[in-house]
C-alpha cells in the first residue's frame, strides 16, 4: 500500500483514484485500444487544439454513466463512435480501473475495472463489474459512494468557471446546500409536512364532531333540564298541592270544631229552652186545666186547637228543612254545570291532543323500521368487507411489518452512513487543526520563555522594604497624634458636659434671687437668721407653726397673710435683740412676736342664729404655741357668704367669708383673696453664695476648654501634614508592590501558560493517535453498511410490487365510507328513537289524562242525578207541607169562629193562655231557629268531614301520610303556574334525555381524549420539524463555515487579496449568499460586479472550496486557468499541486507553469483522423516524501 504525505510531512490518508483508462473507438480515439496508465497527485493533459484532450474527460464520463449528449459535447449519441458513418464495427467501449487499495469502493479488491459497452446497432449500454454484467444502478451506487458520480463538482468542463462567476446569491446557496445533502432534510421536512397536514385534517374532524357532539349535547342539555325541569315541577306541584290540602284539612278542622261548639251551645240553650217550654206547657195545662173545668160544656173543638198548633209547630220545621236542603241542591248542581262545562273542553283538546301525537307516533315508527332495515343492510355489506380484510390482512400485515423493518434498518443504516461520513470528514478536519494547534502551541512557548526571562530580570531590580519601614514610622506618629488628639476631645466633652449641668442648674436661682432683691421683702432677714436661729432662740415661723383644713386656706391666707413670715421669740428680751440685729443688718423688714405677750390675746365670741354664720376663725385654726391663733384670728368671725360676712361688719366685728373676702369692723374696708400664695425665696438667697462660687468656676472651666480646642487644631495641622506624607507612601509603596506582585503573577502565568501549552500538546497528540484508530474503524464500517443498504434496498422493493396492498387500501377505504354512513344511520337512529319515545310518553300522559277526565265526569254525572232526585223529592215534600199547612190554618180558623161565643166568658184565661202561649210561640221559634242552625251545622259538619277525607285521601295519594308543616298561605296561585308550565313541558317532554345525555357526555370525552392523542400526535410532528430544520441549519453552517474559511486562506494565497462569503439573510434559506471579493490595491466588490480574468479567478477559488467542502477521489478540471495570466497561472498552479496531495487531479491546460508542475503528463495530438498519446513522468515534481511499503 502506498502512503502519502503532504508539504508538512503529515500523513494524508489515501483515497480512490483512476489507476488505469482503456479507450476503444470513442470520439476521436480510434478503433484501437488507447490506454492511459495514471497516477496519483496532478496529472497535466495537453496538446494542441482539437487534437482531443477534452475527449479524455468524456470517456471518463461516458464509463461513469453519462448519457446527457450536452454534457458529452455531442448533438446527439451516435457522434460518440469514431468514424461513424464509415465503421462496421459501430462499437464503443470504456474501461476505468481503480486503485481501492482502501476499499472506498465496497468490494474487496485491490483494484476495482468498471467498463460500459454502447453497440451502434441498438444504441443500448452494457456496464460491467470486473468483467461481471451489473446494472448501471449499480455503479452509480459505488460511485456515489466514493463521491465520484457524473455531473458533481469533481468533473469540471469547459465553461463551468464562466457559469460559476455568473452565479448569484440564491445559486451559491443551493450549491452548497446539494453538495452536503440538505435534499434528506427537506425530503424528511416534507414527508413530515405531509403527516402534519393528514394530522391537521383528522384533528379538524375530531374537532368538527366534537362541534356536532357539542351541539347535540345542548340540544341535550335543554332537554334534560325540561326533564329536569319536568320532575322538579312535579315535585314541586305535589309538595303544594300537598301543602294545600294540609292547609286544608286543618282549616276544615278547625270549622269541624267551631261547628261542634256551636253545636254544643245550641244544645245547651236548646235544653234551657225545653225546660222553659215545658213549665209554661205546665202553666198552660194548669190554666187549660181550670178553663177545662170552666168550659165543660165546651165541644171537641177546643181540644182540637191544641192538636192543630202542634202540627202547625212541625210542619212549619219541616218546611223550612226542606227549603235548607233545595237550597243546597241547587248550588252544588249549578257547580256541577261549571265544572262539567270545563271537562267537556278539556276532554276534546285532549282527544286532538291525543290523536295527533298517535299519528306522528306512528310516522317516526315507520320511519324507524325504514333505517332499522337500511343499517342491517350495510353491516351485512359491512361483514362481507370485513370478512375479504381479515383474509387478506394477514398478508398485508406481514408485508407492512417486513416493509417498516426494512425502511427503519434501512433508515438508520442511511442515517449511520451519513453520520460516518460527517465524522470521518470531522475527524480528518480534527487532525489538521491539532497539528497546526501543536505548532502554533511550540512558537508560543518560546515566545513565554524569553517573556519571562526579561520578567524576571526586572523583578530583581524592586527593593520595597525600605519604604515600607519609612511609611511604619510615619504612620505609628500618626497614630500617637490622633490618640493625643483624642485624650483632649474627651476632656473637652468632659468639661463641657460640667459648664453646661453648672449653668443649667444656677440660672434658676440666679432670676429667683435677682427677684428677692428687687422685692426686699423679710425673705433676706429670714435667710439669714436661719443660719443662727438657736442663738436668737427663735421657735418658728407662723407658717410653720399653724393647722388648717384646706377648705379653710383662702380666708386665713386673706386674714393672717401678712403674720406668715413673722417669726416667733420666748419674751421681749429677745424679741428687742433681735429688732436691733435687723437693723444692724439693714434687713428691708421683719415682723416678730414675743412669746409671753400672747397671754393677753383674747377672742371674741358672737351669738348669730344663721346658717351662713360658722364661728369664730381661730377654733378652726390650730397651734402647738398658746394664744397664737387667738392673737391673730380671735377677732375675726368666719361665714358663708358675703352678705352675711357685711352685716357682721356693720356690727363692728371683723368678718372673712371662705371665699377670702376680708371685711374690716363697720365695714370700712374690704380685702380679696381667692387663691394667693406666699411667696419662699429664702431657699434661694441661702444658696446665693454657693451658686456664685460655681458660675466662678465654671467660668475657668471655660477657658480651659478654649485652651484644649486650640491644643487639638495644632494637632490636627500635625496629623494632616503627617498623613500627606504617609499617602505619598503607601502610593509609592504601592506602586512598588504593584510591579512586584504583576511581576511576579505574569511569571507564574507564563509558566503555567507553558504547562497548560505542553498538557495541550500532550493532549493534542494523543487525540490525533485516536483520530487515526477511529478513522479506520469508521471507514471499515461505512463498507459494511453500503453493502446492506443494498441488499434491504432490493427487498424493499420486492414488498412494494406486490398488489395485496392495493386492494387491501381499497377494501380500507370503503370499509370506512361504510363505516360513516353506518354512524351517520345510527345517529339518526337515535334521534327517531328519541324522539318516538317523547311522543310515546306524551301519549301515555294524553291517556293518563283522557281517563282521568272520563272519571270524574261520571262521577259529576252521579251526583248531579241523586242532588237532582233529591231537589225533586225535596220539593214534592215542600209542596205536601205547604198544602198540610193550609189545612191546619183553616180548620184553625174555623176552631176559632165556633169558639168565639165563649170569648167573653173565656177572656182571662184566653189572655193567660194567649200570652203563654205567646212565649210558648216564642219558645218554639227559637228551638226551631237553633234546631235548624244545629242541622245546618251538623251538615257543614259533615261536608266538612267529607272534604276532609277526600282531602286526606288526596294528600295520601300524592304520597304524604302526614300533615305537611308550613305557613298558611294561597298555593292556588303557585299551582295554577306551574300546572302552566308543566302543559308546556309536557309538548316538549323527552322522557330519555337524561340517559342520552349521558351516553353523549360519555362520546364526547372519548372525543376529547383522541382530540388530546391527536393534538400530542401534532406536537410531536411539529417537534421534529423544528429539529429537521435546526439539523439541517447546523450542517449548512458547518459546510458554510467550511468553505468561508477555505475561501479566505486560498483567495489570500493565490490573488493575495480578501474575499469571503456573507449570509444575506437572518432567515438563512430564504436569502443567498454575497460573494465579495477584495484584489490589492481595489476596493471589495461583488464577484458578479468584477473584471473577467477576476471573475475566473474568484470562480476558480470559490469552486475548489466547494470540492474541498466534500472531498472526491478524483477531479477533471478542463482548462480552469484558461483566462489566467501568467501570475495568477502560477499561484492556481501552486495550489492545485498542493490539493493534489492525497488525491488525484486530471487537468486540461495550455499553460506552461501548471505543465511544470504535475507529476505526470499526457501530450495529446492528432494523427490519422485519430489522436495520439504520448507519457511523460516529470522528474523534477516527484514528492518530497513517498515511501512505498508492500503489505
Amino acid at each position: 500500500m502506498e502512503y502519502i504525505y503532504n508539504r508538512e510531512n503529515l500523513l494524508v490518508r489515501p483515497l480512490v483514484y483512476i489507476k488505469k483508462l482503456e479507450i476503444y473507438g470513442f470520439k476521436s480515439f480510434g478503433f484501437k485500444n488507447t490506454v492511459l496508465h495514471l497516477n496519483n497527485g496532478l496529472v497535466a493533459v495537453t496538446g494542441p487544439n482539437g487534437s482531443g484532450k477534452s475527449n479524455i474527460f468524456d470517456a471518463i464520463m461516458f464509463a461513469l454513466g453519462e448519457n446527457s449528449p450536452k454534457l458529452l459535447r455531442v448533438d446527439k449519441f451516435q457522434s460518440l463512435f469514431h468514424d461513424s458513418e464509415n465503421s462496421p464495427h459501430r462499437l464503443v467501449r470504456v474501461n476505468l480501473t481503480f486503485d481501492n487499495s482502501d476499499r472506498g469502493i465496497p468490494v474487496d479488491m485491490d483494484n476495482v475495472s468498471m467498463t460500459r459497452e454502447m453497440e451502434g446497432q441498438t444504441g443500448e449500454s452494457q456496464y460491467y463489474l470486473n468483467g461481471k454484467k451489473v446494472s448501471k444502478n449499480t455503479i452509480l451506487e459505488l460511485l456515489e459512494i466514493i463521491v465520484a458520480v457524473p455531473n458533481k463538482l469533481n468533473i469540471v468542463q469547459q465553461g463551468m468557471i464562466t457559469r460559476i462567476s455568473e452565479l448569484n446569491s440564491e445559486e451559491r446557496r443551493k450549491i452548497i446546500e446539494d453538495i452536503v445533502g440538505l435534499s434528506y432534510f427537506d425530503e424528511k421536512k416534507d414527508e413530515s409536512m405531509m403527516q402534519l397536514d393528514e394530522s391537521d385534517r383528522r384533528l379538524e374532524v375530531s374537532l368538527a364532531r366534537m362541534d356536532e357532539i357539542k351541539k347535540r349535547i345542548n340540544e341535550l342539555e335543554g332537554e334534560r333540564n325540561d326533564q329536569l325541569r319536568y320532575t322538579f315541577i312535579e315535585s314541586q306541584l305535589k309538595k303544594f298541592k300537598a301543602i294545600k290540602y294540609s292547609n286544608k284539612i286543618r282549616y276544615l278542622k278547625g270549622e269541624i270544631n267551631t261547628r261542634n261548639e256551636l253545636l254544643g251551645k245550641n244544645a245547651s240553650n236548646l235544653s234551657t229552652l225545653s225546660r222553659d217550654r215545658d213549665d209554661l206547657r205546665k202553666e198552660i195545662e194548669k190554666i187549660e186545666q181550670e178553663k177545662s173545668r170552666f168550659m165543660n160544656d165546651v165541644d171537641a173543638s177546643n181540644k182540637s186547637k191544641a192538636q192543630i198548633d202542634t202540627k202547625l209547630t212541625t210542619i212549619i220545621y219541616q218546611i223550612e228543612r226542606e227549603k235548607a236542603i233545595i237550597k243546597e241542591a241547587e248550588l252544588r248542581l249549578k257547580y256541577i254545570e261549571e265544572r262539567s262545562s270545563f271537562i267537556e273542553t278539556e276532554g276534546t283538546r285532549v282527544e286532538t291532543e291525543f290523536d295527533n301525537s298517535s299519528k306522528m307516533l306512528q310516522d317516526k315508527k315507520s320511519t324507524l323500521e325504514t333505517k332499522r332495515t337500511y343499517l342491517v343492510e350495510l353491516k351485512g355489506e359491512l361483514e362481507e368487507i370485513n370478512t375479504r380484510i381479515d383474509k387478506i390482512s394477514v398478508h398485508v400485515n406481514r408485508n407492512e411489518k417486513l416493509r417498516e423493518k426494512f425502511f427503519l434498518k434501512k433508515s438508520k443504516l442511511i442515517e449511520i452512513s451519513s453520520r460516518l461520513n460527517i465524522l470521518i470528514a470531522r475527524l480528518e478536519e480534527m487532525k489538521k487543526f491539532n497539528i497546526n494547534k501543536i505548532n502554533e502551541n511550540i512558537r508560543a512557548i518560546e515566545n513565554f520563555k524569553n517573556s519571562m526571562s526579561q520578567k524576571e530580570e526586572n523583578l530583581r531590580d524592586l527593593d520595597v522594604e525600605i519604604f515600607s519601614c519609612k511609611l511604619d514610622k510615619e504612620k505609628t506618629l500618626v497614630d500617637e497624634l490622633k490618640n493625643k488628639s483624642e485624650i483632649h476631645s474627651s476632656e473637652i466633652q468632659l468639661y463641657t458636659n460640667v459648664v453646661n449641668k453648672v449653668q443649667k442648674f444656677a440660672m434658676p436661682y440666679e432670676e429667683k434671687y435677682s427677684m428677692a432683691v428687687e422685692l426686699s421683702n423679710e425673705d433676706f432677714a429670714i435667710a439669714d437668721l436661719i443660719k443662727d436661729s438657736l442663738d436668737f432662740k427663735i421657735v418658728g415661723m407662723v407658717r410653720d407653726l399653724i393647722k388648717y383644713d384646706d377648705v379653710y386656706g383662702k380666708a386665713v391666707l386673706a386674714v393672717a397673710k401678712d403674720w406668715m413670715k413673722c417669726c416667733i421669740v420666748p419674751n421681749g428680751k429677745e424679741m428687742i435683740r433681735l429688732a436691733s440685729y435687723i437693723k444692724e443688718k439693714n434687713f428691708p423688714r421683719l415682723k416678730i412676736i414675743s412669746k409671753e405677750l400672747l397671754s393677753y390675746a383674747k377672742k371674741e365670741q358672737v351669738v348669730l342664729d344663721d346658717y351662713d354664720f360658722i364661728g369664730n376663725l381661730a377654733d378652726l385654726v390650730h397651734s402647738d404655741i398658746p394664744n397664737l391663733v387667738d392673737f391673730i384670728f380671735g377677732n375675726v368671725f368666719l361665714v358663708r357668704k358675703c352678705e352675711t360676712a357685711y352685716k357682721l361688719s356693720k356690727q363692728g366685728y371683723k368678718s372673712v367669708t371662705i371665699a377670702g373676702e376680708l371685711f374690716e369692723p363697720y365695714a370700712s374696708s374690704l380685702s380679696l383673696d381667692f387663691g394667693s400664695k406666699i411667696s419662699d425665696l429664702t431657699r434661694e438667697i441661702i444658696l446665693s453664695e454657693p451658686i456664685d462660687s460655681l458660675a466662678k468656676n465654671s467660668n475657668l472651666l471655660s477657658k480651659q476648654i478654649e485652651n484644649q480646642k486650640k491644643e487639638i487644631e495644632k494637632i490636627s495641622k500635625d496629623i494632616s501634614i503627617k498623613e500627606s506624607c504617609v499617602r505619598e507612601l503607601e502610593k509609592l509603596v504601592t506602586e512598588k508592590s504593584i510591579n512586584l506582585s504583576h511581576l511576579k503573577e505574569v511569571t507564574a502565568s507564563l509558566k503555567n501558560d507553558i504547562q497548560n501549552l505542553d498538557d495541550v500538546n500532550n493532549i493534542l497528540s494523543e487525540e490525533i493517535g485516536n483520530i487515526d484508530i477511529d478513522l479506520d474503524k469508521n471507514k471499515k464500517r461505512e463498507n459494511i453498511i453500503s453493502s446492506s443498504l443494498e441488499t434491504y434496498s432490493t427487498k424493499i422493493q420486492s414488498i412494494i410490487d406486490d398488489k395485496v396492498d392495493d386492494e387491501f387500501a381499497q377494501l380500507t377505504y370503503k370499509k370506512s365510507e361504510i363505516l360513516k354512513i353506518i354512524e351517520n344511520c345510527e345517529i339518526e337512529l337515535r334521534e327517531i328513537i328519541t324522539s318516538t319515545t317523547s311522543l310515546q310518553n306524551g301519549t301515555s300522559t294524553l291517556s293518563e289524562r283522557k281517563n282521568e277526565i272520563y272519571s270524574e265526569r261520571e262521577k259529576l254525572e252521579s251526583e248531579q242525578k241523586e242532588r237532582k232526585d233529591q231537589k225533586e223529592i225535596a220539593s214534592e215534600k215542600l209542596a205536601e207541607l205547604e198544602k198540610e199547612l193550609v189545612g191546619l190554618r183553616e180548620e184553625e180558623q174555623k176552631i176559632i169562629d165556633v169558639s168565639g161565643d165563649s170569648y167573653s166568658i173565656l177572656q182571662k184565661y184566653e189572655k193567660d193562655i194567649k200570652v203563654r202561649d205567646e212565649r210558648e210561640r216564642q219558645l218554639y221559634r227559637e228551638i226551631n231557629g237553633i234546631e235548624k242552625e244545629s242541622i245546618a251545622i251538623r251538615k257543614d259538619i259533615s261536608n266538612f268531614t267529607s272534604q276532609e277525607s277526600q282531602a286526606t285521601n288526596d294528600l295520601m295519594w300524592l304520597g304524604f301520610k302526614e300533615l305537611l308543616e308550613s305557613e298558611l298561605f294561597d298555593a292556588d296561585i303557585l299551582i295554577s303556574e306551574l300546572t302552566k308550565e308543566n302543559d308546556e313541558l309536557k309538548t316538549r317532554l323527552n322522557l330519555r334525555a337524561h340517559e342520552t345525555y349521558v351516553q353523549v357526555i360519555d362520546g364526547y370525552r372519548d372525543m376529547s381524549s383522541r382530540k388530546n392523542y391527536l393534538e400530542n400526535e401534532r406536537n410531536s410532528i411539529v417537534l421534529f420539524i423544528n429539529e429537521i430544520d435546526k439539523e439541517k441549519k447546523d450542517v449548512f453552517m458547518d459546510a458554510f463555515k467550511k468553505v468561508d474559511d477555505d475561501i479566505r486562506k486560498t483567495f489570500s494565497e493565490v490573488a493575495g487579496g480578501s474575499a469571503f462569503l456573507q449570509i444575506e439573510n437572518e432567515d438563512i434559506f430564504s436569502g443567498g449568499l454575497a460573494y465579495l471579493v477584495q484584489f490589492q490595491g481595489k476596493p471589495p466588490r461583488e464577484s458578479t460586479a468584477l473584471s473577467g480574468g477576476e471573475k475566473t479567478m474568484a470562480a476558480t477559488v470559490f469552486l475548489l472550496a466547494l470540492q474541498a467542502l466534500k472531498p472526491s477521489p478524483f477531479y477533471l478540471m478542463d482548462e480552469v486557468d484558461a483566462h489566467l495570466d501568467a501570475q495568477n497561472t502560477e499561484r492556481l498552479s501552486k495550489i492545485m499541486v498542493e490539493r493534489s496531495i492525497g488525491s488525484q487531479i486530471l487537468m486540461v491546460t495550455l499553460k506552461e507553469s501548471t505543465v511544470a508542475k504535475a507529476s505526470q503528463i499526457f501530450g495529446i495530438y492528432p494523427k490519422s483522423g485519430a489522436s495520439q498519446i504520448v507519457h511523460y513522468k516529470n522528474p523534477d515534481n516527484v514528492p518530497i516524501a513517498q515511501i512505498k511499503t508492500t503489505d
